[in-house]
């Protein structure tokens, strides 16, 4: 599932303690479902914080969820600052700020606040109608020159849809009515990620793919065990791609 380091604290431990203090039944079931990908996720997180300096570091989270209170619980001192629709759940703690910004505006969008080192962009892409491309441009103006961006989001392509798709079933799920809740636009492949990082200026440093979607069924769960680990990665579920912005992140 690609190189990690080691978590300040047992991500078992950490998940938790959040899902004690934030989550009901129903998101309880979500975060059993998202916990690979979040371990997965802080793991690529820990490998952008080991190699700064011992010194303050900000990093933004857009689209403020659990990932947001993982992030804050797993390191003590990180300032988490959010963008997007707020949640009372995970609001801005002492020093820290969120930013109401709705990113299928964010041609015409202004930059808050500059200077992050990290900026994390999870599972969010896929339920925009705006294109990465610009999105992501948007996004690298928040960042410190030499910042890095995470990105995460679904495989468009992973071998699940593929099946459906050849089964003459549609593997994407229709558009929601709910304008803050609207599901998945378009999802990604790498190819169409990597040019859209390339667009807004960034250099691609690594790519993931990987299978942490953790579906209770009985078939699912033996796929992710056995099928999937012998899989090609681009037939896999999930992309995380790390992004760095080399120059001015006022670009």
């Amino acid at each position: 599932m690609g190189r990690s380091e080691p978590l300040p604290r047992p991500f078992e431990e950490v998940l938790k303690e959040v899902a004690g203090r934030l989550a009901d039944d129903a998101s309880r079931s979500y975060l059993r479902f998202h916990a690979p990908r979040y371990r997965f996720l802080l793991g690529q997180v820990a490998i952008v914080l080991g190699r700064r300096p011992l010194a303050p570091v900000r990093v933004l989270d857009v689209g403020p969820a659990y990932q947001t209170a993982l992030l804050r619980a797993m390191w003590d001192g990180l300032a988490v600052d959010t963008l997007g629709f707020g949640d009372v759940r995970f609001a801005p703690r002492d020093g820290e700020r969120h930013f109401h910004v709705d990113l299928n505006e964010a041609a015409a969008a202004k930059v808050a606040e500059r200077g992050h080192q990290l900026v994390v962009v999870a599972e969010v892409v896929e339920h925009l109608y705006t294109a990465a491309a610009t999105v992501l441009a948007y996004l690298r103006r928040f960042l410190a020159p030499g910042g890095t961006l995470i990105l995460q989001t679904p495989n468009a392509v992973a071998l699940p849809r593929r099946l459906k798709m050849l089964a003459g079933r549609n593997p994407t799920e229709p558009i929601r009515a709910d304008r803050f809740d609207p599901g998945h636009f378009h999802e990604y492949t790498v190819g169409e990620l990597q040019a859209a990082a390339t667009g807004a200026g960034f250099r691609v440093e690594r790519t993931a793919l990987a299978n942490y979607f953790a579906n209770g069924g009985r078939v699912r769960r033996r796929y992710n065990e056995i099928v999937a680990p012998r899989l090609p990665g681009s037939l896999r579920d999930g992309i995380t791609m790390v992004l760095a912005a080399d120059g001015s992140g006022s670009g």
